[in-house]
């Protein structure tokens, strides 16, 4: 993955993990209808990884697991 890709895809990531949970869950459903499984998955996994990562009073709420 190029420079460019991966800060889109890192600001994507924390923007995603701002969002409350079904905010979140509808963008998912809107990145697999317009890029596919492959990248949807590979958004929840690294939203789900930085997360995981991230302590809980500094996300808008509880994470989603995966809808694919």
């Amino acid at each position: 993955m190029d420079t460019a890709e991966s800060c889109r895809h890192a600001c994507e990531v924390r923007w995603c993990l701002a969002q409350s949970q079904t905010e979140r869950a509808a963008y998912y459903q809107l990145v697999l209808k317009h890029r596919g499984k492959e990248a949807a998955n590979r958004l929840i996994a690294s939203v789900n990884e930085l997360r995981r990562a991230t302590p809980a009073s500094t996300q808008s709420a509880a994470g989603q697991t995966g809808l694919f």
